[in-house]
C-alpha cells in the first residue's frame, strides 16, 4: 500500500509542478519585450505596472512552492501510516510490544522505533534514521508553522542550518530523496518485521503444550 501511495504522490507532484512551470513561463513570455516606460507606468495607489507584475509573479512562485510542502507532508504521512499499521500488526500477533505502548492508539517516530526494536527490528541500523528525523522535523515545521522557522523549532532545525525567521524551501531533489527514503524504509522494515514474526511463530510451535507435558 505504501508503495502505491508514494507512486501516486510522485505522479501528482510532477503534474502539479509541470502545471505551475507552464504558468510561470507563460507569465514571463507575456512580460518579454515590454519597454521600460510600460513597467514604470503608474496604476494608482503609488504602484507601477512593475510592482503589480512582481506581486503576481511572487504569488505564483508561492503557490508553486506549496507543491513541495504537500509532497513532504504526504511522504511523511505515508511513513506514519505504515508504522501505525505495523504497530497494530505487532499487537495483533502478540509480539513483545512493551507494556507502556500496549494501549496506545498511535505513537510518534521515536515511539515506533522503540516498539519495533523491542520486536527485534532495529530501524536505526539498516535505515537512514537520522534522515527520517530530519524529514519529521521539516514536516513538523511545515505542518505547524507554514514552513517558517520559529524559535520553538530552533533546537530541532539548527543542525540542518535553518535559521530562525527563514522559510524552508523544498527543492525537487529533496522531495524525491524523501520519497526514496520512505520507500526504502518501508521495504526494509517489512523484510525485518516478517523475519522476526516468522522466528516468533517457529518458537511458539516448538513450545510444549500442557497436553504434551
Amino acid at each position: 500500500m505504501a508503495q502505491l501511495q508514494l507512486h501516486a504522490l510522485v505522479e501528482f507532484y510532477e503534474h502539479t509542478r509541470a502545471s505551475f512551470d507552464c504558468r510561470l513561463n507563460a507569465f514571463e513570455r507575456k512580460a518579454e519585450g515590454k519597454p521600460e516606460s510600460y513597467w514604470n507606468e503608474s496604476v494608482g495607489s503609488g504602484l507601477t505596472r512593475s510592482d503589480i507584475a512582481s506581486e503576481e509573479h511572487g504569488k505564483l512562485e508561492e503557490l508553486a512552492a506549496l507543491n513541495g510542502y504537500f509532497g513532504v507532508l504526504s511522504a511523511y504521512a505515508t511513513l506514519d501510516s505504515f508504522l501505525y499499521q505495523t504497530f497494530e500488526y505487532a499487537k495483533m500477533h502478540k509480539m513483545p510490544v512493551p507494556p507502556a505502548f500496549q494501549n496506545k492508539r498511535s505513537l510518534d517516530l521515536v515511539g515506533y522505533k522503540d516498539v519495533l526494536k523491542a520486536c527485534g527490528v532495529d530501524i536505526s541500523k539498516p535505515t537512514k534514521y537520522e534522515e527520517l528525523i530530519k524529514l519529521r522535523d521539516i514536516r513538523n515545521t511545515i505542518a505547524h508553522y507554514g514552513g517558517w522557522v520559529e524559535p520553538e523549532m530552533e533546537n530541532s532545525l539548527r543542525k540542518y542550518k535553518f535559521k530562525v525567521g527563514s522559510k524552508i524551501k523544498i527543492s525537487d531533489g529533496y522531495f524525491r530523496s524523501s520519497v526514496g527514503l520512505v520507500k526504502t524504509t518501508c521495504q526494509q522494515i517489512t523484510k525485518l518485521f516478517v523475519e522476526q514474526l516468522e522466528l516468533l511463530e517457529c518458537e511458539r510451535k516448538k513450545r510444549p503444550t500442557r497436553k504434551s507435558k
